[in-house]
């Protein structure tokens, strides 16, 4: 598995009442995820944070559309 960093734009949630103006400057949320490499299909990629031989844990699954710039890192061990 590789290890990568994802730079992706994510939706933004407002909560509750808020005024007018707020939601006219209302921004997504830029997003830097780091992770191994379990899957990349045509439509996204699949992250994982941890793995062991039979099992991975805290996946997350990004939209190709939603990724910005992908880079996968180098790690001295």
């Amino acid at each position: 598995m590789k290890l990568v960093m994802i730079r992706w734009v994510d939706s933004a949630f407002l909560h509750g009442w808020v005024d007018r103006d707020s939601v006219k400057t209302h921004q997504p949320s830029d997003c830097v995820s780091v992770g191994l490499l379990v899957n990349e299909g045509k439509e996204h990629i699949t992250i994982v944070q941890s793995a062991s031989k039979e099992q991975v844990g805290d996946g997350l699954t990004i939209p190709k559309c939603c990724i910005k710039k992908m880079w996968q890192l180098k790690v001295k061990c």
